[in-house]
């Protein structure tokens, strides 16, 4: 409500409600949820090819209990890019071989779905946002989306050193954008008026405590015992 202030414990209250407190920040939880059990399949899964299968069906639970709650579509509108795209990146010398030899094959039928299926699922978004026919467009929406960007890459190479820092820091950049945004430089504690001011902090704030985070994550997967077992 307007003039509250909130506080770190309000939001464990406010997560069974399906409210983040931050404005779509629903993808911090989700990889908070995913990352432990994804460090369990690890543990357990011998093969790597089984992987995909183990977080499949966390995946398919996962998308299950937000529905059974009541939770809002965005919390599972892109969940199954997950799995997907482990399978892919377990088989990926081989679906790049096979479709470097028929690239137009290939990469035009998915181009041309993804255009046109677009504006569909904005419409129905309008319309029937929640619907079971809106869920399951904005997921053949977003497969769409990721293999078009894949095929575009296989023959336009984007590559710098300033995405490649954040390509190695974005779960820490995703963490950390809602924080200085929404709960540091524009709440009722403190209210920067200036945008450009405003946008300079954001931005300083989140990349340095995106390169701490970084590095503790880094630090944590490290001296893991279970990852160093793998290693």
């Amino acid at each position: 409500c307007k003039g509250r202030i909130w506080m770190p414990w309000d939001m464990l209250f406010a997560l069974p409600y399906g409210d983040t407190v931050v404005p779509f920040s629903w993808y911090v939880f989700s990889i908070l949820l995913f990352y432990p059990v994804l460090l369990l399949c690890l543990k357990h899964c011998r093969k790597p090819q089984q992987l995909p299968l183990y977080i499949a069906g966390y995946a398919l639970v996962y998308i299950l209990l937000c529905g059974l709650v009541g939770f809002s579509a965005f919390w599972y509108n892109t969940i199954p890019l997950l799995p997907l795209g482990m399978c892919f990146a377990v088989q990926e010398e081989r679906i790049l071989a096979f479709v470097q030899k028929r690239y137009l094959l290939c990469a035009l039928p998915v181009w041309l779905a993804f255009l046109l299926l677009y504006p569909v699922t904005d419409r129905v978004m309008g319309a029937q946002y929640g619907s079971a026919l809106c869920v399951a467009l904005n997921w053949l929406t977003g497969i769409l989306f990721a293999a078009a960007l894949v095929l575009f890459l296989m023959k336009v190479r984007i590559g710098n050193p300033v995405l490649r820092y954040l390509g190695k820091h974005s779960l820490a950049l995703y963490l950390c954008q809602g924080i200085f945004m929404e709960l540091l430089l524009r709440s009722d504690v403190l209210h920067i008026y200036s945008d450009l001011l405003f946008c300079v902090l954001s931005l300083a704030g989140t990349l340095l405590t995106s390169h701490a985070l970084h590095r503790l994550f880094s630090f944590t997967l490290y001296h893991n015992p279970i990852m160093q077992r793998r290693n």
